[in-house]
């Protein structure tokens, strides 16, 4: 027998703020793990599996949701925060606040996997309204006890039997204020590698450097600029 429902809610809570109250927290949860050399501590695990055969729009495993329906006016409404801590005398080789991961086992076919998505908003009925939408923004990562902070680190990617982009951007031609790459900030950029512009390859850039790098000598810098496959060399230089 088969039971045929839209929706089960297995556990419903509803919990007010009180006057005054500076927060509320739905659920607590520590886990202790003991120095018997356990090699994981894990405080929840959500797992949801689909079984059948019948189709589905979507698996989920977790919704978190953050609405504010009041008429007061808050500053951040999050829907979901994670934060890798570190506050004992301990070392921890990497802190993450957030990961993801794609998995698949089995004969079937994925026809692609997304690690991390940003979806278009969902504006309902009324006036309403959002000034900006950002799909990724990196706040301010510095500290004076950083020793480096990289905004957004793309490692070398192999394996794999295709193509291999390390960023990727498909904004059409559009009107004067839509661009694919918009740089504002005053610090340098670097191009280290070879830099190829138009879409027949036909015009390319070699930065090209000798000497080694100091205040007193700094090297000497040529650009090489390929057209159709003929190259011109701009006289050397020191930065």
């Amino acid at each position: 027998m088969y039971l045929s429902v839209k929706e089960v809610v297995i556990l419903a809570c509803t919990l007010s703020l009180g006057s005054g109250s500076t927060a509320l927290i739905n659920v607590a949860q520590t886990v202790t793990g003991a120095p018997d050399g356990s090699s994981q501590v894990e405080g929840q695990r959500v797992v949801t599996t689909s079984v059948g055969d019948n189709n589905l729009t979507q698996v989920l495993a977790s919704r978190q949701i953050a609405q504010h329906t009041g008429t007061g006016q808050v500053s951040l409404v999050r829907g979901l925060q994670g934060e890798g801590r570190l506050d004992g005398p301990g070392t921890a080789g990497t802190l993450i606040g957030a990961s993801g991961q794609v998995s698949v086992s089995g004969d079937g076919y994925v026809q692609q996997a997304q690690v991390l998505r940003a979806s278009s908003p969902d504006i309902g009925a009324g006036n309403i309204g959002i000034g900006t939408v950002e799909g990724l923004r990196v706040s301010d990562l510095g500290h004076p006890r950083v020793g480096a902070v990289y905004g957004v680190r793309v490692q070398d990617q192999s394996g794999t039997m295709g193509l291999i982009i390390g960023l990727r951007t498909e904004l059409s031609a559009g009107n004067s204020l839509k661009y694919n790459i918009y740089q504002t900030g005053s610090a340098p950029n670097v191009l280290e590698a070879l830099t190829i512009f138009g879409t027949d390859r036909g015009v390319r850039f070699e930065n090209q450097m000798t000497g080694a790098a100091s205040v007193a000598a700094p090297p000497a810098f040529w650009l090489k600029v390929i057209i159709n496959g003929t190259p011109y060399v701009m006289p050397a230089w020191r930065g």
